[in-house]
């Protein structure tokens, strides 16, 4: 269910209120309408939080994160992947957990044949 606060969010390169907009400063708003949501404070939130249980409980070994690539909205999210494990490496690292994050990003159909 969405949140009443992201009612107005623009979600899309195609929303009405972006008539007249460059392709660039359409992407622009959809990304800051989109990061200023709680829909993505909430994903930020869950990944973080998924991928810290993950590392704990597998303490002393690397963790590897896949990302398929997708549409806009996923390509913004991919966009913060980088943050997530970082921060995710700092609390690890305060607890003592030690670990390495890696990122990978690929197609669905790469992922779909080599992680079946």
């Amino acid at each position: 269910e969405q949140h009443p606060d992201d009612v107005a969010l623009i979600w899309s390169m195609d929303d009405d209120r972006l008539d007249g907009r460059s392709p660039q400063d359409k992407w622009q708003a959809v990304q800051e309408s989109v990061r200023g949501s709680m829909w993505f404070q909430t994903f930020r939130g869950r990944v973080k939080g998924a991928i810290l249980a993950i590392a704990q409980g597998n303490a002393g070994r690397a963790v590897h994160l896949i990302c398929i690539k997708g549409g806009p909205i996923t390509n913004l999210e991919q966009q913060e992947m980088n943050t997530i494990a970082n921060q995710v490496e700092r609390q690890l690292e305060e607890i003592k957990v030690r670990t390495r994050i890696t990122l990978e990003f690929v197609s669905y159909s790469t992922f779909a044949r080599e992680f079946r």
